[in-house]
């Protein structure tokens, strides 16, 4: 029996055991089945024991007592998560291996009574980032496929960010702006394989993603807010974002052949605006505060994500609108 078939015996309504619904029978290819059947309990998986670590390293140095410099560095053996760790029989992978980040920061501060600033350089490198691939498993049929664990990719991310605050009036009006631009690729070459099933030669799929940009992540931002306090306690604010450079996610099993390293689509950039009010205030002894959004205040129609999971023509490329506008309240007792 199916794991599928075993979660519908287990999650359907009907019936009651020890405060929780199951089904009280179940007939599957001509076999009755109820809760105590073998087939239904508990499932366990292999042990399996990867050992993960973090060091981390950095200096500062400040130049004046308004400007400093600093350094970070830092290496990550991550375990994957469980999915690429076991395969569906809950048996332990024996050729999974940590995935290795390795980043480094250069950066600068400033800060006076007005006006403060921050400026950053970062390089990461991301080796054996896994993801997964739909490969057809049948030849003579395009339509099964199997998802596959795939390991060993390699991902670079490099970029610079900025960002500022400026007090034009003290404690009354300020001007905050922010900056970002990365240039995040995949660092994948030919010799790069989609590989499962009981033979793996058999099913190996070689393809490369040399160059190709990450997908679903804007890898330009630029954003200006301004906050104003009337009185004390009340503030409005208001923030524009644009967003930009951003790709359709990465599909290892579309980079063969002749569209190895093809580069993805590119989504329409499109900027948001948000207006936020807040007020605090007290009510007796006990202090509240006030809060409310709008959110995409201008109603803009926008792609948030996309992918090339069908293919690369735009009438294949699957896309994410994302939300509307939008109201957010909230009250907050403040102890």
């Amino acid at each position: 029996m199916s794991d599928t078939v075993i979660a519908q015996v287990i999650g359907a309504k009907n019936g009651v055991l020890d405060g929780k619904s199951y089904y009280k029978q179940f007939e599957y290819n001509g076999v009755l089945y109820d809760i105590n059947s073998p087939e239904v309990r508990d499932s366990y998986s292999e042990t399996g024991w990867l050992f993960g670590y973090t060091a981390k390293t950095g200096a500062n140095y400040n130049i004046s007592e308004r400007l400093n410099v600093f350094f970070n560095t830092g290496y990550l053996s991550r375990v994957p998560p469980l999915r690429f760790f076991f395969n569906e029989d809950n048996a332990a992978f024996s050729n999974v291996k940590n995935e290795e980040v390795i980043a480094a920061e250069l950066g600068s501060g400033y800060k006076s009574p007005k006006f403060a600033l921050n400026l950053n350089a970062y390089y990461t490198r991301w080796n054996n980032r896994p993801t997964t691939a739909s490969v057809r498993t049948d030849p003579t049929d395009p339509d099964i496929r199997e998802t596959r664990n795939i390991a060993g990719l390699k991902a670079i991310y490099r970029g610079v960010e900025l960002d500022f605050a400026y007090h034009i009036i003290k404690n009354r009006l300020t001007w905050e702006g922010t900056f970002s631009l990365g240039d995040w690729v995949w660092d994948t070459d030919a010799n790069s394989v989609i590989v499962g099933g009981d033979n793996d030669d058999q099913l190996a799929t070689p393809f490369s993603a040399k160059g190709v940009h990450v997908g679903n992540a804007a890898q330009f931002q630029l954003g200006s807010t301004l906050r104003y306090e009337p009185i004390k306690g009340l503030f409005l604010k208001g923030r524009w974002m644009y967003f930009g450079k951003n790709y359709s996610d990465f599909q290892p099993e579309r980079l063969t052949g002749i569209n190895e390293d093809r580069e993805a689509w590119q989504l329409p950039d499109y900027s948001i605006v948000d207006l936020f009010a807040g007020y605090k205030f007290k009510l007796d002894k006990m202090r509240f505060i006030l809060n409310a959004g709008l959110l995409n205040a201008l109603n803009t129609t926008y792609i948030s994500d996309a992918s090339t999971r069908i293919g690369f023509n735009l009438d294949q490329i699957e896309v994410f609108f994302g939300q509307g506008r939008r109201w957010t309240a909230s009250l907050e007792w403040v102890f």
